[in-house]
């Protein structure tokens, strides 16, 4: 508290607007910390919470796919639908406190995407698209967890929006100076210029009619995450012509000393 760096008062008046400066700190402190506790709270129930759900949806998945007939396979697209959702709950939940939940490490860009599209491969087979992926065997240095989240967010859109049979999705590495980039392309409905300033906005869904049922909470999470990680998000689009994001991932240098 400021009152503890202030001079000893010495007459009445100041004795007076040291005590109420002393007593209106205290209690603004005691405010904070029991918000603070209530935040905290409330994110272990959330993440509790996820965690205990994700079991009754992990037997639906199951049975599922052990009783493999037409409405059951309906049925388990609304399932994975419950599954994304939560997920979603969970790292929006944690999105405020990535620094006690993230381990930055060396991690294989190749690996972490691989790790994705198998999440995906169902809906990819089912709608007949066509991916084109390569220059991507190489190391960044991320929290693989936290990045596979946040690749698995913008290709959702991906997958999700691409025209059946004729979707095509592309990604690939760029090496430059002083970032490494992650491009992901597709050839989907696009996205307007009007809508394009406000697609990192929470809940912004836009104009497209096939978009209504989002929650516009996709790309407001990956961008928060990589705010949080150190990495840059961009996105590129026109309306009709397909949507192009950018990872951004920094590039350190090790210089080696001349010898003396």
């Amino acid at each position: 508290m400021f009152t503890e760096v202030l001079p000893k008062p010495n007459t009445l008046v100041e004795q007076l607007y040291f005590s109420c400066s002393r007593e209106s700190n205290k209690a603004m402190l005691e405010k904070i910390e029991e918000i603070s506790a209530g935040s905290r709270e409330y994110k272990e129930y959330m993440e509790g919470w996820v965690h205990e759900i994700k079991n009754p949806v992990t037997a639906m998945k199951l049975f599922c796919n052990n009783h493999p007939t037409k409405e059951t396979e309906e049925l388990q697209k609304e399932i994975q639908k419950l599954d994304d959702l939560v997920e979603q709950t969970l790292y929006y939940a944690r999105s405020g406190y990535t620094e006690k939940d993230y381990f930055i490490q060396e991690c294989c860009l190749e690996e972490v995407i691989a790790q994705v599209l198998s999440e995906f491969r169902t809906l990819i087979l089912q709608k007949q698209l066509h991916l084109d992926i390569h220059d991507i065997e190489v190391r960044v240095y991320t929290d693989p967890k936290w990045l596979a989240y946040i690749v698995k967010q913008l290709l959702s859109n991906a997958v999700k929006y691409a025209p059946v049979s004729a979707g095509c999705i592309s990604m690939d590495a760029m090496q430059q100076e002083n970032s490494l980039w992650l491009r992901i392309r597709d050839n989907g409905p696009g996205i307007s210029k009007a809508d394009l300033p406000r697609v990192f906005e929470k809940g912004f869904t836009g104009e497209h009619r096939e978009r209504k049922a989002a929650t516009g909470m996709g790309l407001y999470l990956a961008k928060r995450l990589c705010d949080r990680l150190g990495l840059e998000l961009k996105l590129e689009s026109k309306d009709g012509q397909g949507t192009t994001v950018f990872i951004g991932f920094p590039v350190g240098k090790l210089h080696r000393p001349e010898s003396l």
